[in-house]
């Protein structure tokens, strides 16, 4: 390895210049040589290290620009601010490129999801690796991320003090949805994209204003009805959907909904709360105390349970207690009020009429589940069948080592516009995209190559 020089080096090379051509050169010009020689000898430093491998900031900084992160808000048809992320191409160019050509994905987060985070998990595989996609656009929730508005996690559930809780119901969020989509996307591609409730308020969205205006689906784990609030008195809206399938009860979603809402004035925000482990997270670390407990007995990672892939038998969110807590940090301390009328709003919600508006309309989708996830794998099947336009005779199932890759009508297209994804044992969970397995590439790459066919 060439060797460097150091600082007391540099300045001596400096002096014994000034000391040399003192004597014969009029001052400005021992100024200039003074230069020069500065120059030179951070010329050689900056030479060293790029022989040696070491990259100034400048460099290291190169890959965090390679697109464009921008925080964005509009005002929804009913005065709200809507707040969400724009990660593009090209950098300024990216948003008028994508207004008037290219694809936009369009992603819904989960009822406990944010901008920031599926920006970050999504994005830049989608921007590098599917092919015409020019921008990816995240939106948050009333009352999450950059929609925090008046329903801050210090705002009480109700009393004098307490924000107006109207409009927050997931048909509203179907609506600011269909109007950020009228604003980012022209007459470029649409793809849409749900996580979880996010799926919920796509069906929505579908079942308010038609398919006309978009290009393709991706529909991750979630059921078009995950409730029978009537306790099996009422069908569904596609009467083929067998009622046993849904996934929660009446009296679970009682508990969690008085829990969310539990609240003390006393009680702050931990000023660590980015940094806070799981454990430290079940305390009472903001004002809805009781609100990351009840999460957290809901949500679990399949690691806790010690056991083999084949010896697996609850449900989780994720496959690592890493990927649980990375999915609780980008939540952050929350307005339990919020969360309590969203989900409320969700399980009382029958969507299953829409697969048949789906099939109709010929619309590409990709589904995904898992067998050990917090919603009924079956459910999602289900959904994917009804959904497809053809018979199961033309439908081809591949392996994948962690799962299989159903493509639906592969009679009718040379590729299918069709999918389910499915993924067993621990890999088989609610966010697969943070599994440490390989399983997750998997995932991944389905997704952009789904993607890049729209």
């Amino acid at each position: 390895r060439a060797p460097t020089l150091g600082q007391d080096e540099l300045q001596g090379a400096r002096m014994m210049s000034s000391i040399m051509c003192a004597a014969s050169m009029p001052r400005s010009i021992m100024a200039l040589n003074d230069r020069l020689m500065l120059l030179i000898l951070l010329l050689g430093l900056q030479l060293v290290a790029v022989a040696t491998g070491e990259q100034g900031p400048k460099l290291r900084g190169a890959a965090s620009r390679e697109h464009m992160h921008e925080r964005k808000t509009f005002r929804a048809s009913d005065g709200a601010h809507i707040g969400y992320i724009v990660v593009s191409r090209h950098h300024h160019a990216a948003a008028a490129e994508a207004a008037e050509e290219g694809t936009t994905v369009l992603i819904a987060p989960g009822l406990t999801g944010t901008a920031t985070g599926f920006a970050e998990w999504f994005a830049p595989g989608l921007l590098r690796n599917a092919s015409g996609v020019v921008q990816v656009v995240a939106m948050d929730w009333r009352g999450y991320g950059l929609s925090v508005g008046p329903w801050t996690p210090v705002a009480p559930p109700d009393g004098p003090a307490a924000p107006s809780y109207r409009g927050l119901s997931t048909w509203r969020l179907a609506q600011d949805l269909h109007e950020l989509a009228r604003q980012v996307c022209h007459d470029g591609k649409l793809v849409l994209m749900g996580h979880s409730m996010g799926v919920n308020v796509l069906l929505q969205l579908l079942a308010l204003h038609g398919t006309h205006s978009v290009s393709g689906l991706v529909l991750l784990d979630d059921s078009p009805k995950n409730m029978d609030l009537l306790g099996g008195a009422a069908a569904s809206v596609d009467p083929m959907l067998p009622s046993e399938l849904v996934t929660f009860k009446p009296d679970q979603l009682q508990q969690w909904l008085l829990r969310y809402s539990a609240f003390d004035t006393s009680i702050d925000v931990a000023a660590d709360f980015g940094s806070l482990n799981l454990t430290e997270l079940q305390e009472q670390v903001q004002p809805y105390y009781q609100l990351n407990p009840a999460l957290l007995e809901q949500f679990h990672a399949a690691d806790e349970d010690g056991t083999s892939n084949a010896s697996l038998t609850g449900r989780y969110m994720a496959q690592t207690t890493d990927g649980l807590l990375a999915w609780m940090h980008h939540l952050g301390a929350s307005n339990g009020r919020v969360m309590a009328l969203i989900m409320l709003s969700s399980m009382q919600q029958d969507l299953s009429g829409v697969a048949s508006q789906v099939r109709d309309a010929g619309l590409p989708f990709l589904w995904y589940g898992g067998e050990h996830s917090l919603l009924n794998l079956e459910t999602i099947v289900w959904s994917a069948r009804s959904m497809a336009p053809c018979d199961a005779v033309s439908n081809r199932t591949s392996d994948l080592g962690f799962g299989t890759l159903t493509s639906f009508c592969t009679g009718l297209w040379s590729r299918s516009a069709f999918e389910l994804l499915q993924f067993r044992g621990s890999a088989g969970n609610h966010c697969p995209w943070l599994n440490e397995d390989g399983s997750a590439k998997i995932f991944i790459d389905t997704l952009n190559d789904f993607v890049s066919r729209v």
